[in-house]
């Protein structure tokens, strides 16, 4: 059998628990009963010590901090697909989202590092992506990133109703219609990755 296809999946919700999370486990849990892939890890960006402020240091001087953005990246180069779980706030990915494609610049700056990866992104907000535009917009926002490091995208899993507020919060399991959404990204996939 040729080598794994190695996925690194990023969860960018800020909270426990999240939705966020728990949609990009099910998609990774999928994958993983693949022979042909390899799950490097679920991470939680809120879990990881960001000492981020703006600075731009990493983009004079393709510098990094020694945080856990820097170990992230570092999954990320050593992975073939990015799929990436966010909520979305005003058309954006949450602050952490943002901070991990703000410090990806280096990777694109010094020789288009990411080049030929496969990025995906489930993106869910309070309401029907029908009814409120700022989960698409924040999708393509998400895929603007992965064209601008020459990376092929999946299409995006844009979801709504799922409410940020513990009271809120998608039942358990999933409901029906989201694990169908989420089943359409995963075979998407292995699609990729069985025409590499």
């Amino acid at each position: 059998m040729d080598k794994a296809t190695t996925i690194i999946g990023i969860d960018c919700s800020p909270r426990a628990s999240s939705n966020s999370g728990r949609m990009l486990a099910e998609v990774l849990c999928s994958l993983e009963s693949d022979p042909r892939v390899k799950v490097m890890e679920q991470v939680r960006l809120a879990d990881e010590r960001i000492d981020c402020l703006g600075c731009e240091q990493c983009y004079q001087t393709f510098g990094y901090h020694c945080d856990g953005i820097d170990r992230v990246l570092s999954l990320i180069m050593e992975s073939d697909v990015i799929l990436m779980a966010t909520p979305t706030c005003f058309g954006m990915p949450s602050a952490l989202g943002v901070v991990l494609l703000d410090r990806s610049d280096p990777l694109w700056r010094d020789g288009q590092q990411l080049k030929g990866k496969l990025g995906a992104v489930i993106v869910n907000g309070a309401t029907d992506p029908a009814e409120d535009p700022s989960v698409g917009v924040c999708a393509g926002n998400v895929m603007k990133f992965f064209d601008q490091h020459e990376m092929t995208c999946a299409q995006p899993a844009n979801l709504g109703g799922t409410l940020a507020y513990p009271g809120q919060r998608f039942p358990s399991p999933l409901p029906e219609g989201t694990t169908g959404v989420l089943k359409q990204l995963a075979d998407d996939i292995r699609q990729w990755i069985a025409d590499r």
